[in-house]
């Protein structure tokens, strides 16, 4: 058993997400790419369309302390799943089919043990690979699940082709390695990338409205790249009710074009109502989908929660 030696204690405090502040690195560089008539521009209908949707959920089920004679540490006991849903459009109406799905089961911990961790609960086995961490185990938890969804990315690419993949959040570095175009849809906003002088347009938007594309340059050569960036108003709501979206600035700017005019169209249609989603209507239809797919087939938290602690507790802490 690699945590032989260990005495282990239980973190008893909550988890807190830790946010991801790509976006600060990132500054406007043009916004005459479509012209400098800067107004709202309608969405469009594609003709025919393939397009899959990305996203991950993590489960934090324990937080420990490590303490042995040479070492001592913290870790985090993490299930985390990425899944894709391949949206394909067929005359007037939608065909959805849930396309590609992976789970892992993590220890992330700043020790220097190795190897992998098994729980076993009512005759099941899980085991938990061992992630180390330079940095706070909890720093770590958001890379490995956008490492995670970015092997789905690539699978839902190369065996399905659609036209683009939308991956829900800010776009990361390791996509300068894809020849694919993928488009980042960000949800929360943590930075407005529109001139104060131009912030008008997001209440001038009506539903299923962009604003013009803009040019973004990057000033973190080593985690970012330059990109193209719209914002779309998803429903009647007031500036919030909009997403921005973002590709890399390496894609044809008229590709980038028919991407942003499909997605102004698209996304009013497919968000997700009140009364169902208290994340609504940003949480869209397929992403809520894929997030309930997830959850299920990572299994009951709590339980798996129970399972740890028993484990753990055959070490003095």
């Amino acid at each position: 058993m690699v945590l032989e030696g260990y005495d282990i204690s239980f973190h008893r405090w909550e988890y807190q997400r830790q946010e991801d502040f790509l976006e600060e690195s990132l500054e406007i560089a043009d916004i005459d790419i479509e012209g400098d008539l800067w107004s709202p521009i309608s969405g469009y209908e594609p003709s025919k369309l393939k397009v899959s949707f990305v996203d991950g959920v993590q489960r934090i089920h324990q937080f420990v302390y490590l303490s042995s004679d040479k070492d001592r540490g913290e870790g985090i006991f993490v299930s985390m799943g990425a899944g894709a849903v391949i949206l394909i459009k067929e005359g007037s109406s939608f065909r959805s089919q849930y396309a590609v799905s992976e789970k892992e089961r993590l220890f992330i911990t700043n020790t220097n043990i190795k190897g992998s961790i098994d729980v076993e609960w009512a005759g099941y086995k899980m085991s938990f690979r061992i992630v180390n961490s330079p940095k706070e185990p909890m720093n770590n938890v958001l890379n490995e699940l956008k490492k995670l969804e970015y092997v789905v990315v690539k699978k839902v690419s190369e065996n399905f082709s659609p036209d683009f993949v939308i991956w829900d959040g800010t776009l990361k570095y390791n996509l300068r390695e894809t020849s694919f175009p993928v488009v980042g849809a960000v949800k929360k906003h943590m930075k407005y990338f529109i001139p104060r002088e131009m912030a008008d347009i997001l209440k001038d938007m009506e539903v299923g409205h962009r604003t013009p594309l803009i040019l973004l340059k990057s000033f973190d050569t080593e985690r970012a790249f330059d990109r193209y960036t719209w914002y779309v108003k998803i429903d009647e709501g007031g500036i919030a009710s909009t997403v921005r979206f973002e590709v890399p600035a390496d894609i044809d700017k008229e590709k980038v074009v028919d991407i942003a005019n499909t997605t102004a169209w698209l996304y009013p249609m497919i968000t997700s109502m009140e009364f169902t989603d208290k994340r609504s209507p940003h949480n869209v239809a397929p992403l809520r989908y894929i997030e309930k797919t997830l959850s299920r087939e990572l299994g009951n938290p709590f339980l798996l929660k129970r399972a740890i602690e028993v484990e753990l507790s055959k070490f003095k802490g």
